[in-house]
């Protein structure tokens, strides 16, 4: 089960451009977070040039608190967010540069287990596999043939 929300959450954002100082983001904060922006801006070059998309796990890098919390407050909060309840939960929300993606997943018991930056159009988990489709299609031939729809 999954609950999709879709809200306008800042109408007016500021957007770092080409001829903004590159060290001024971040100047003076978490030693990875920086990097971490730069691996985005290459990830969403390629996503956009070839279609590639990347994931930056963070159980694979020696983050801290603070640069989460500084890639958090630089990435913002965009307008699409989902929950799968699937052994535990999986929180997933965009960031306010489309294409970039905070994936969360927790335990049954709340612990997180993985958290990521998926780099893509729409992150993989939210997709529906083609055996899922092909099996709801049966299920909705079923239920049209064995009753009067709308009746």
């Amino acid at each position: 089960m999954f609950d999709i929300h879709f809200s306008k959450l800042n109408t007016m954002t500021t957007r770092h451009t080409s001829s903004d100082n590159e060290d001024a983001p971040l100047a003076g904060s978490g030693h990875y977070a920086k990097q971490i922006v730069f691996e985005i801006r290459q990830g969403l070059q390629r996503l956009l040039q070839s279609g590639e998309e990347r994931v930056i796990d963070f159980n694979c890098l020696p983050c801290n608190n603070e640069d989460e919390k500084l890639l958090k407050e630089f990435l913002g909060n965009g307008e699409v967010s989902a929950t799968l309840r699937i052994c535990g939960t999986c929180s997933i929300w965009e960031t306010d540069i489309h294409g970039v993606w905070w994936v969360v997943q927790k335990n049954n018991l709340g612990a997180i287990i993985a958290k990521a930056l998926h780099i893509s159009f729409v992150p993989s988990i939210l997709m529906a596999q083609h055996e899922d489709v092909e099996y709801s299609l049966h299920v909705l031939e079923r239920k049209i043939k064995s009753r009067d729809i709308f009746a």
